[in-house]
């Protein structure tokens, strides 16, 4: 697996997802112009996603979302890379 692009907000994203197929996304809920689960609702091929919050009240729409997993900040290595492994397998 590779990092392929990385953006500061979700209207930078659009075009990248658009255009290239992307395995696994890591977004934020929180960000600037789009939130992350707005910005979720609007891709008809979402990617397998995650999500990275501080904010514990979004996990129950990210899973109904359908995302693999949420990792609360802040999170340990060892929690991130259980996150990957489980998108891997899915």
């Amino acid at each position: 697996m590779k990092i392929s692009a990385q953006f500061g907000n979700a209207v930078e994203a659009v075009e990248h997802l658009f255009k290239n197929k992307t395995d696994l996304l890591f977004i934020d809920i929180e960000m600037p112009l789009v939130n992350g689960l707005d910005f979720l609702k609007t891709l008809k091929d979402r990617p397998k996603t995650i999500f990275t919050t501080a904010y514990k009240e979004y996990v129950f729409e990210g899973f109904e979302l359908g995302v693999v997993d949420c990792l609360l900040k802040p999170f340990s290595v060892e929690r991130f890379q259980l996150a990957v492994e489980k998108a891997a397998i899915q």
